[in-house]
Parts: C-alpha cells; sequence; structure tokens
C-alpha cells in the first residue's frame, strides 16, 4: 500500500471508475439552496434526490456504502468537483496505513508456556427443564415402531350391517 500512490484504496477506485461511465447518462439540476449541495438527477425515466452535504441520494447506495452512486457522480461533475474527494474515509489510504501501522509482537509457543495445576474441567450444571417429562425417548427413524401402539388417527369405522343395508 505505500507503493500505491492513488488516494483511495485500489479496489474501490476501480468501482468508482466503473459507477463514472454510468453517471454519463444522468442530467443532475440544482434545486436552488444555498450550500449547493441539493440536486435531482435524472435520465428521462427515474429521477433521485441528492444531498451532497447530508451525503445521501435516493437509491441509498451512497448511504450504505460510502462510495457515490452514478446519481452522485453527476452532481458532482455539474459542481466541478472531483467524485474521489466524496468517497468515504475508511476507504482512503491514510485510514488503511494508520489501522495497520501498529505491531505486532511474536509469541512464544505451547511449549513454553507455564505449567499449571487447574482444577478438573467438570460438566455444565444440568438444569431440569419446566414442565412435565417425556415419558419415552426420541427414537430415531430407522427404529422399528411398537406393534402394539394404536395410532392416534384411526380411519372412519363403518357397520357391516348398515352398509349392507344401504345397497
Amino acid at each position: 500500500m505505500l507503493r500505491y500512490k492513488g488516494n483511495i484504496c485500489p479496489s474501490i477506485q476501480k468501482v468508482l471508475e466503473k459507477t463514472k461511465k454510468t453517471a454519463e447518462g444522468w442530467i443532475s439540476t440544482w434545486h436552488s439552496d444555498d450550500d449547493f449541495s441539493i440536486f435531482g438527477v435524472t435520465n428521462g425515466v427515474e429521477t433521485y434526490a441528492v444531498n451532497l452535504l447530508q451525503k445521501t441520494c435516493a437509491c441509498r447506495k451512497w448511504d450504505l456504502t460510502g462510495i457515490p452512486c452514478c446519481h452522485v457522480i453527476a452532481c458532482i461533475w455539474d459542481k466541478r468537483e472531483a467524485p474521489e474527494d466524496y468517497v468515504s474515509s475508511c476507504y482512503r489510504k491514510s485510514t488503511t496505513l494508520a489501522t495497520y501501522s501498529h505491531i505486532i509482537l511474536p509469541t512464544n509457543g505451547p511449549q513454553l508456556w507455564p505449567l499449571l495445576e487447574p482444577e478438573p474441567i467438570k460438566p455444565p450444571y444440568m438444569r431440569r427443564s419446566i414442565g412435565r417429562p417425556k415419558k419415552n425417548r426420541n427414537k430415531r427413524n430407522d427404529e422399528p415402531r411398537n406393534p402394539n401402539i394404536v395410532p392416534r388417527t384411526l380411519p372412519t369405522v363403518q357397520c357391516t350391517v348398515y352398509r349392507i343395508g344401504t345397497q
């Protein structure tokens, strides 16, 4: 990263370059605010509201990623500024270098750790669950079922005398 010449991380710069190409089809209109920050952006079909001061766009892509979307880039070009200035600070080269500037010192391996005689690890305390305890255990699908237990849902029973009499 020290040899990299740009101000923004290389992968974010690639995303920004692709977004610049899609921003060419958008037309921005300034909405007469004092800060020159509120714009409406349209491509003839869709329209989005952009606020450069609050760093928001109606599509919410800029809000979520911190990378200006194509609508924002069209507004930035209308102000005659660089889109790289509006990228979130977390993607800057200086932030990355500051994050990784601290030295992590090496540690000794486990063979050099001090030996301790701790008490043995005990199993966790088992609490009795609330409610009536289960009568039987849950059986796996491949275990045979007990043939002496009658199923809860029985077929409808019809009287043979009644059935014969209706024919």
